[in-house]
């Protein structure tokens, strides 16, 4: 029995060389799979930031396109709005053709001709007239005896009669 203790230490103590150098390379095989999957992602990262840089490249050339054709189409948006040549602008438009606002005088829907308050508008316009008209005989009544006092001055000045 002697004989087979050694003979089972010696097992045992192979099986534990093994166990060792197997776990050995499991642990070095696990640092180096885990080595190159780190290094997988750091290229893949460089990767996503040169493709994140590019875009951002386009991005900005693309906004400064955008920048300019604004600029174009409202220059030419003015220019066009200020010089129009086609005949038929003028008969779109309604050239020379006003539609009615309604009334002016109170800003009611119906016309100037049909309001009610027109004829308040025309007695007050009849008075005003009569006054005008009394204003102007009178003006023409002082008129017409200041003249008579200027003739009657000159007269006396040709006949050499002071006052």
């Amino acid at each position: 029995m002697a004989g087979r203790g050694n003979q089972m230490q010696e097992r045992v103590s192979r099986i534990e060389t093994t166990l060792a150098n197997l776990v050995g390379e499991t642990t070095s095989d696990a640092q180096n799979n885990g080595n190159s999957v780190l290094y997988s992602l750091l290229a893949r990262l460089e990767a996503l930031e040169k493709r994140n840089e590019e875009l951002v490249a386009q991005v900005e050339a693309m906004a400064d396109d955008f920048e300019k054709l604004a600029e174009n189409a409202s220059v030419e948006l003015d220019f066009k709005a200020h010089t129009s040549s086609s005949a038929e602008d003028g008969e779109k438009k309604n050239w020379g053709k006003t539609g009615s606002k309604g009334c002016f005088i109170c800003d009611g829907p119906h016309l100037a001709k049909a309001c009610p308050w027109r004829e308040e508008l025309d007695v007050l316009e009849t008075e005003g007239e009569s006054d005008e008209v009394s204003k102007d005989n009178s003006d023409d009544v002082d008129s017409d005896e200041e003249e008579s006092e200027e003739e009657s001055e000159k007269e006396e000045a040709v006949a050499g009669v002071p006052e």
